[in-house]
Order: structure tokens, then sequence, then C-alpha cells
């Protein structure tokens, strides 16, 4: 069986939030009409009246009936312009590490499939795991489909992608900055708490994972 390396995407591999990123730049410059709209959704997520999930099916409404080569331009064009210059020098070098260990490189992320492809390929990763956009008649929907990729069901894609390629999960490494990858964290025998939240660090010390600061 193979190895691999699974790293979350924000503030672990990237220096911010890429989501809160693209939302800035795709509304700022396209659809200013929106963000009234969007900001009202922003202030519901934050009091925790609506979860992730809706809050990110409202923040995507300027996508709308966009065919999926649209959405896929749009992505590349936010990577290259923007989200390329957050990515962290120390990720960068962890994940030559472990290509040059014939390990498999992949993203794990609750950011939604717009740029995680653009991202992926600029880093040789063998693949992603993202959130998923939702197409009706070859045009985005509007809506995610399935389930947000976060919590419990990072794990569970992370653990079906081990069975189908055959992927040791015990023999590899998992690298996030949040207490909410914990499962995902769990299901490798070497988990890498990176520049953590006051709460994983906590964690971490206590269950003796390594910290880092990058």
């Amino acid at each position: 069986m193979k190895r691999a390396a699974f790293f979350d995407l924000d503030l672990t591999i990237t220096n911010l939030d890429s989501f809160r990123l693209f939302l800035r730049h795709f509304y700022r410059r396209r659809r200013r009409i929106y963000i009234p709209y969007i900001l009202l959704f922003l202030v519901l997520r934050k009091l925790r009246i609506i979860s992730l999930h809706t809050f990110k099916e409202h923040a995507l409404i300027g996508l709308r009936g966009k065919t999926k080569n649209e959405i896929k331009l749009i992505g590349v064009e936010f990577f290259q312009n923007h989200l390329q210059k957050t990515i962290r020098e120390h990720a960068l070098l962890r994940i030559r590490k472990h290509q040059r260990n014939n390990e498999s490189i992949y993203i794990v992320s609750a950011s939604p499939d717009i740029y995680l492809q653009a991202i992926s390929q600029h880093l040789n990763c063998d693949g992603y795991i993202c959130s998923k956009l939702h197409y009706k008649r070859f045009k985005f929907s509007g809506t995610l489909s399935g389930k947000d990729c976060i919590g419990a069901e990072k794990k569970q894609r992370v653990e079906q992608l081990a069975n189908t390629l055959l992927i040791d999960l015990k023999n590899s490494s998992a690298y996030s900055d949040h207490e909410a990858d914990l499962p995902f964290l769990e299901t490798v025998g070497n988990i890498f708490a990176i520049s953590p939240s006051r709460r994983l660090h906590t964690i971490a010390r206590r269950k003796n994972w390594i910290i880092e600061h990058w």
C-alpha cells in the first residue's frame, strides 16, 4: 500500500481564507449589486443563524447559470492573479518533501471546486477533495452537490479515497490549522498542527502531535 499526505487548504497551504478572498475579488470586479445580499448572509452566518453550507450557496449567487468551463476559467484567473501569492513557502517545501518520498499529495478543503483544480495542478498534487458545485443541464444551479466538505464529511471522503486507491492511512500524514479538522486528522498516523488555533494547539500538545508554525 502507498502512503499519502493530506493538506487542508486555508491557513495551512495558504496564509488566509481562500473563499473569502475569492468572493472579495469576484464581486468587486463583476457584480457589485450582489454585495449587500452577500453581506446579509455573512452576518447571519456569523450569528450562527445559518450553516456554512447555506452561506456558501447564497454567496455564489453570481455564478448561477454559468457552465462548468466558465467557472473553471474564473477559478484559474483567480488563482493566477490572487491565490497563488498566498501559498506559504513552508507548505510548498513540505509538499515537495513528501513528493520526493514518493508519497501522493491531496488537498482536502471545505472550499468549493472553483479554484481547487488550479492550485492542485500548480502544486502537482495527485488530486483534491472539496465541496462540489451542483450542475443542472450543464449550468451551475446555485446549490452545492451533497454535503459540505467539513468535519466528519472530510474524514469520510478521505477514507473512501484511501479504500479506492489502497492508501495506507496509518503511515500517511495530515496537516491542518483548525480543530474543525480533528475527524480528518485522526484518520492518519502522522498528524501535524500547522500554526494552530488555540484549541487545536491545546489538543495537539495533549496528544503529542507535531506542532509547526508556518
